[in-house]
């Protein structure tokens, strides 16, 4: 990142010392990331305002998703521990035979 020694970089990180513009933009493009994300601003590691948008909007459908694949899930779970009392033939119906005319 163009420092000759940890130091001036660990008062950068501890907060003692102000970050350079040129050294955020140095390590957005060395990481492949914006600015914002890097500074905190933006949860888009995306460069491109488009593709993060698009990003978000893919993260937004798939915990939609998820939210929706754990309710099923708890209602399915719900339907087999309760006991169910379906209907059983009688059994006179199966000891008589149909009538053949």
């Amino acid at each position: 990142m163009g420092y000759a020694n940890s130091s001036a970089l660990s008062k950068i990180e501890s907060g003692f010392a102000r970050i350079p513009k040129d050294f955020v933009l140095r390590a957005a493009l060395a990481y492949g990331v914006s600015c914002d994300y890097l500074l905190g601003l933006s949860n888009e590691p995306e460069r491109d305002p488009v593709t993060a948008e698009h990003m978000a909007i893919m993260r937004a459908i798939d915990a939609t998703i998820q939210q929706q694949n754990h309710d099923l899930a708890k209602v399915l779970l719900r339907n087999v521990s309760e006991p169910h009392h379906f209907p059983t033939p009688t059994r006179a119906r199966y000891l008589t035979k149909p009538n053949m005319k």
